[in-house]
């Protein structure tokens, strides 16, 4: 597919991104697709960061600092949705600090993204990556293999576990402007976690099985790549896989709030079920997970979720 199918706006949030930003935005610049414009948001970093940005808006006038006079921190996930809330475009992409794009990251997600011809459908394409270590040596080819990921999106997994990564996202206005509408709520656990229910619950979620970025992965990572198993031998135990399962249900609950009205009655069934499920006997919890087909893909990850959550008292 080739021409002009609008405009994309690249949404990037920094905090000392100056080891890595040089290259992510050189990697953007290379993309085949160019009717692009890229929005820099710093969320107060204290090293040369800014200067980076302001650097490079002076060699392209795509490049746009949108908080120069105004820095200040409010976290990784206010930041994605404060710039998504001041930039309008025809599609929108997420874009972190430390990776590198393929070449033909933004032309090979538009591409999937004009398959969907319901303009007024919220729509989400995400995409696979390759894992890569901080010199781009690559670790693994798939992520989505690596991590044992569902590639499909299928609401029973993404009300517990997440399988859309945020930097390979494009979304159009549709999902845009629903999100925004709504608002963020304080539950909200990861913004790609998030906009993967809505997309999900209300819209339409696309994938391309194809890596289109490397995912560098490195000590200064917020959230990076890593097994199960490599997590629980790590330290990562009961308590915090328990906590994760309570702060999926807060998220759940929190979606259902804001977007109930938008829900058929059966994903308003599965969504209400995982919300509540702490709360509920051990055996009810179980029923519950056949049928709403509420799973963690990866057999190692969903045993050892639904051994906990048989294994956790009822929350009262």
């Amino acid at each position: 597919m080739v021409g002009n199918f609008g405009t994309v706006a690249i949404l990037m949030s920094t905090y000392n991104a100056e080891p890595f930003l040089k290259e992510q935005i050189n990697s953007i610049l290379g993309q085949t697709y160019t009717n692009w414009k890229l929005f820099i948001r710093d969320d107060g970093s204290s090293d040369s960061t800014s200067l980076i940005i302001e650097e490079f808006t002076k060699k392209d006038d795509r490049i746009f600092f949108v908080n120069k006079d105004s820095i200040k921190n409010v976290g990784v996930i206010s930041s994605f949705f404060l710039l998504l809330s001041c930039v309008k475009a025809d599609f929108y992409m997420f874009c972190d600090q430390d990776d590198v794009w393929l070449k033909s990251k933004v032309r090979l997600s538009l591409d999937r993204m004009n398959q969907q011809k319901k303009v007024d459908v919220p729509t989400l394409v995400h995409t696979d990556l390759k894992v890569v270590d901080q010199n781009l040596n690559i670790i693994n080819e798939s992520f989505m293999e690596k991590e044992k990921l569902n590639r499909k999106s299928q609401l029973g997994n993404l009300v517990i576990q997440n399988n859309v990564t945020g930097c390979t996202v494009m979304i159009n206005n549709s999902f845009r402007n629903i999100v925004i509408d709504k608002g963020i709520p304080n539950e909200v656990i990861m913004h790609d976690w998030w906009m993967a229910l809505v997309g999900n619950a209300i819209g339409e979620t696309l994938f391309v099985d194809v890596p289109t970025m490397l995912y560098r992965q490195h000590n200064l990572n917020v959230v990076g790549s890593s097994s199960t198993i490599k997590k629980i031998m790590g330290g990562y135990g009961r308590k915090e896989i328990i906590n994760s399962i309570i702060k999926a249900s807060e998220q759940d609950k929190a979606f259902i709030d804001l977007y109930h009205e938008n829900l058929s009655k059966k994903k308003l069934e599965t969504i209400n079920f995982a919300a509540n499920m702490i709360h509920y006997p051990r055996v009810k919890r179980m029923r519950g997970l056949k049928t709403n087909n509420i799973f963690k893909s990866g057999f190692i990850r969903n045993l050892f979720f639904k051994i906990l959550l048989f294994s956790l008292p009822t929350i009262r």
